[in-house]
């Protein structure tokens, strides 16, 4: 019975320090964790806040190059119903196309690049939060909206560079200028629509901050009441272990007492 009280008492003490160590320590360890989420959390925000600012961009440069699309379509309406154009109005035309091709077009190709760009950026980062707290699925979708807006453009590079070459060589003919025209509005109709669909692109940028910001507070919660349940369960053991710490001292006083009157008997 004494080796049993000397063991129970062992075991009581180790399980008391044990109890201690967890009890504590999940308190000390509750900030480290938090403070890695809120970071991963911050680099998306951030991330998403930079997508939205390039999206602005987008939005701003697709409206001058509707506005200058426009402005070619003018010239050209002008000068639809003559058979002969004069040179000055298709050097005019010529100054138009090339000015929107190198610069808003061109603009606007490179904005698109940079959006899906930092989207791919902050994927992996989204991912890492995603895998650990579920809920934060948007910026893929606005990842395929940004590619599918690309992949648009892509499909006028050939009109805008025919549309280009025939205004460099000279537009000098009422049929030139039909054609001109025409794929001019085709061009403005594909541009105009993609403004809606950069817009619908940063509707799911501001879902998805929402959608971060409401995990962020969540994983604190989490972790708090996780910190807590372990907290109270160590407690818990560590009462049961102090219960074995003090049996355990009773059977070795028990066991002392009945080696000291043993003689006496």
């Amino acid at each position: 019975m004494r080796f049993l009280g000397w063991l129970a008492t062992l075991l009581g003490v180790i399980g008391v320090v044990v109890c201690l160590v967890v009890a504590v320590g999940v308190w000390v360890v509750r900030p480290p964790v938090t403070d890695k989420t809120h970071e991963i959390a911050a680099i998306v925000t951030d991330g998403l806040q930079q997508v939205n600012d390039l999206a602005d961009v987008a939005t701003a440069r697709l409206g001058k190059a509707s506005d200058s699309l426009g402005n070619i379509t003018a010239l050209l309406d002008s000068v639809a119903t003559s058979p002969l154009v004069d040179t000055a109005v298709g050097t005019k035309i010529r100054d138009l196309v090339s000015g929107f091709v190198e610069g808003p077009y061109a603009s606007v190709h490179q904005d698109v690049a940079g959006l899906r760009q930092r989207l791919t950026s902050i994927a992996g980062v989204v991912q890492r939060l995603d895998a650990a707290i579920p809920g934060i699925e948007l910026p893929g979708v606005v990842t395929d909206t940004i590619d599918n807006v690309d992949a648009k453009l892509t499909t006028l590079d050939t009109t805008v560079a025919s549309i280009n070459d025939v205004a460099g060589n000279g537009v000098t003919t009422g049929q030139q200028v039909a054609n001109l025209s025409t794929q001019v509005g085709n061009v403005k109709d594909v541009v105009d629509a993609i403004v809606p669909a950069i817009g619908a692109a940063q509707t799911q940028v501001t879902e998805a901050q929402k959608k971060v910001d409401h995990v962020s507070g969540r994983v604190d919660r989490w972790i708090t009441w996780g910190a807590l349940g372990v907290s109270i369960v160590a407690l818990y053991l560590l009462m049961l272990n102090l219960l074995l710490f003090f049996q355990g001292r009773r059977w070795v006083a028990g066991a002392k007492a009945a080696k000291t009157a043993a003689p006496a008997a």
